[in-house]
C-alpha cells in the first residue's frame, strides 16, 4: 500500500525514524531521572546520619553535664558538716558523741566511726 503511494510511503518512514529515536531518548531521560532521584536519596541518607549523630553528640554532651552537676553535687554534700541528727554510728548517735565527758572520748568514738 505504501509503495503504491510515494507520500504516504515517505511520511511513513519519517514517522517510524522519529519513533525509532524517539523511545530511545525518552528511556535515556528515564534512567538519568532515576539516577538523580537515586542520588537524591542518597543525600537525604547522609543527612539523616548527620543529624543523627548531631543528635547522639547533644545526648553524650548532656549526659555529661549531668555527671558534672552529680560531681558538683557530691562535692557540696562532701563539704557540708555533718548534721549531728542525722548519722548513726553503730546505734550511738553524734549527739552522744558531743555528750562524751572529754575531747580525747570524743575523738576515740568518731575515729572509730571512721
Amino acid at each position: 500500500m505504501f509503495q503504491r503511494d510515494p507520500l504516504l510511503s515517505y511520511c511513513y518512514n519519517i514517522f517510524k525514524t522519529m519513533s525509532q529515536t524517539q523511545i530511545p531518548l525518552q528511556n535515556q531521560q528515564a534512567n538519568q531521572q532515576h539516577n538523580l532521584q537515586q542520588q537524591a536519596n542518597q543525600q537525604n541518607n547522609l543527612q539523616q546520619q548527620v543529624n543523627q549523630q548531631h543528635n547522639l553528640q547533644q545526648q553524650a554532651n548532656q549526659q555529661n553535664n549531668l555527671q558534672q552537676q552529680a560531681n558538683q553535687q557530691n562535692i557540696l554534700q562532701n563539704q557540708q558538716p555533718y548534721s549531728m541528727e542525722q548519722h548513726i554510728i553503730d546505734g550511738t548517735t553524734f549527739n552522744q558523741i558531743a555528750a562524751a565527758p572529754n575531747q580525747s572520748d570524743r575523738d576515740i568514738l568518731l575515729k572509730s566511726y571512721y
